[in-house]
């Protein structure tokens, strides 16, 4: 398994059993590991009754919440990000340049003035969660991302606050993305094909990315000349 070098614990937890039986793991574990605390970063915190209930059952009377803080900590890392159970079945890329050799260069224009802050969330996620090689897989997750953050489908229109900072159509992002999506997709087939190439496996090279990108409405040629600015051989 080709594993991203920042991560290599969370790919051996098995998340889907985590996800379904955070209750009994609650009740049993009473002392998780500290490297859940370094794997697990997001400062959000569970606020629902049933939880409190159990935490204040098998963790009675804390000194402080840093007693139960990492059992925190893996049941929202395991019910705000359920892809992940999906995530440790695929290979990604184990070096950090991968991401940014989709990201790094921007589209030439944009449709409103949210979508360049949503380029930033996606580049931003995939750095800190990986990045799958599977195409199909990659097109679920940046869809998976924008209806958490929007509330609906990539290619309608919303307002995010988050991506408010001001002029018009600030925290809008626009139906654009159905032509991102096959731009981002056709640069990780090229970044694919490259790590084929240099690790003799010329047999899983795509030799004609038309063939497996859906387009909605460009022509992938069309879009890669809107959009891409300039040619991959030249980054």
């Amino acid at each position: 398994m080709w594993v991203h070098s920042t991560e290599p614990f969370y790919r051996y937890i098995n998340w889907e059993y985590c996800i379904n039986n955070y209750e009994d793991i609650i009740k049993t574990c009473f002392d998780f590991p500290k490297i859940f605390i370094a794997v697990i970063e997001s400062d959000y915190r569970v606020d629902s009754e049933k939880l409190n209930q159990l935490l204040d059952e098998y963790y009675p009377n804390p000194q402080n919440e840093s007693e139960y803080y990492p059992i925190l900590k893996l049941i929202e890392f395991c019910k705000k990000f359920p892809e992940f159970k999906d995530l440790i079945k695929h290979e990604v890329f184990k070096y950090p340049d991968s991401v940014a050799l989709i990201f790094s260069r921007k589209p030439s224009h944009w449709g409103l003035r949210g979508d360049p802050y949503f380029w930033t969330y996606l580049e931003e996620s995939f750095i800190e969660y990986s990045l799958p090689m599977d195409i199909t897989y990659f097109e679920k997750l940046i869809k998976v991302k924008y209806m958490d953050i929007s509330g609906k489908k990539i290619g309608e229109r919303a307002f995010i606050k988050e991506f408010a900072h001001g002029g018009m159509s600030s925290g809008r992002v626009s139906g654009i993305w159905l032509n991102l999506i096959p731009l981002l997709k056709y640069r990780l087939i090229k970044l694919n094909n490259d790590y084929y190439l240099n690790n003799g496996e010329s047999s899983k090279i795509i030799k004609n990315p038309k063939e497996v990108i859906e387009i909605t409405y460009m022509d992938l040629d069309e879009i890669l000349e809107e959009y891409d600015g300039p040619s991959w051989s030249e980054i």
